[in-house]
């Protein structure tokens, strides 16, 4: 349950670990996971999820920010190829084998399980 924010920018702690837990039910457990959070959090979730499984979008990839104009493309890395030698199952794999988010409705409740 993920209520209020998931990072304290003061100490630099996440508050909202969830994707060992997660990723050692899938992998290990065979099964998925809910997570429940405030409204408006769960698209940054599956992100995350998404990012740190899969690799990012494309989009969202910026070598020249990344790394010095001398470096030569072929030394960037190729995320979905990588990832797909290191995995093959993440080729079929969507976040929402991993886990199902809920959110908390706005009379603060949330429906697990329907």
């Amino acid at each position: 349950i993920i209520s209020h924010e998931m990072f304290d920018r003061v100490s630099g702690t996440s508050l909202a670990e969830f994707e060992f837990p997660a990723y050692f039910n899938f992998f290990v457990l065979k099964r998925k996971v809910t997570v429940i959070c405030r409204q408006g959090l769960s698209l940054a979730i599956k992100q995350i999820f998404k990012e740190t499984l899969l690799g990012p979008d494309d989009k969202d990839i910026k070598f020249d920010k990344d790394f010095p104009p001398d470096v030569p493309t072929h030394h960037h890395p190729d995320f979905v190829n990588e990832g797909l030698c290191l995995d093959p199952m993440r080729k079929e794999l969507k976040i929402s084998d991993l886990l199902e988010v809920i959110e908390f409705d706005n009379k603060g409740e949330a429906r697990v399980g329907e």
